[in-house]
């Protein structure tokens, strides 16, 4: 598959025949090059396209497998890297990027793309479009094994009161860096019974997040579901590790909306073969919130 990366300045337009290639988004009032990456399918079926918005220390490579997959089912998908995250810039003083940061860089990604898409944001991505919906409205977003309205912090007492002496090492280098701590965050991420080669694939790609992001999403920097206008579906992996069904199931009760559990799936449920079943339930999804496909199904 062809990847062509280059610069896209602000009011460029970009229709190219390439099933998949990458952009670097950086606008003339825009101070921060972000990756975005696109894939085009063969036929288009929906009008309405997806961006995929990453989760902590990830970047828009965890969603390879899945934009070949909508691609697939005839979606137009991008996925960014935040700031500091993957290919995209590092600001100097990254420990101090925070949430409303990572905000503006999806509210400038979306305003790249039209017709305006719909946002399916993973764990901190999730979060993230939560902030989002707080002053904007979307055709539809999805949270996938998304950081409960109340944030991190259970999530944090959980694993201090169970391994204190791990949490408390790997914390500085969890957010941050020096980023020495992959193996120990794998944990909460993967499948235990992972291939090997997989699991030093995935963790070899991993990032530090910064310090900021940790402070916001524990004390103080929370979503009001009482803002948000526009529909939602939250998913959620019945073998999540970091956040529990029942926070996901609080997540659902804010929004008044529906929540999926796909059986078996871990934490990082696009990088696993539980995907497909997401994949699935999101399609569906998509479909009754009536955005018609372009093109009829056929036998």
């Amino acid at each position: 598959m062809l990847e062509i990366r280059y610069h896209l300045w602000y009011n460029a337009s970009y229709w190219f025949q390439n099933e998949q290639y990458c952009l670097f988004l950086k606008g003339m009032s825009y101070q921060h090059q972000l990756e975005h990456r696109i894939t085009l399918p063969q036929r288009r079926r929906y009008d309405t396209p997806l961006l995929l918005v990453h989760g902590a220390w990830h970047a828009a490579w965890c969603w390879e497998h899945a934009m070949d997959d909508f691609a697939a089912r005839g979606f137009e998908t991008h996925a960014i890297s935040l700031r500091g995250h993957g290919q995209s810039s590092k600001p100097p003083l990254f420990h101090l990027s925070g949430l409303h940061d990572y905000v503006e860089d999806l509210a400038y990604t979306i305003s790249t793309i039209q017709p305006t898409p719909i946002v399916i944001g993973h764990s901190m991505g999730g979060y993230i479009t939560q902030l989002y919906l707080m002053e904007h409205t979307l055709p539809g977003a999805i949270l996938l094994c998304s950081i409960p309205v109340n944030g991190i912090l259970p999530f944090l007492l959980n694993t201090l009161r169970s391994a204190p002496l791990t949490t408390m090492s790997a914390l500085p280098r969890l957010f941050s860096g020096p980023f020495d701590a992959r193996h120990a965050i794998c944990t909460f991420l993967f499948r235990s019974d992972i291939d090997p080669v997989l699991l030093d694939r995935y963790s070899t790609r991993l990032n530090a997040e910064s310090l900021r992001i940790g402070v916001e999403s524990s004390l103080y920097l929370f979503p009001q579901p009482e803002r948000n206008r526009s529909p939602l579906l939250i998913i959620a992996a019945e073998n999540d590790r970091m956040f529990t069904l029942d926070e996901q199931q609080e997540i659902a009760d804010a929004y008044r909306s529906p929540l999926v559990i796909i059986p078996e799936a871990p934490h990082d449920i696009m990088l696993d073969p539980a995907w497909s079943h997401a994949a699935h339930v999101i399609e569906q999804t998509i479909a009754e919130w009536t955005i018609e496909p372009t093109i009829a199904l056929t036998g």
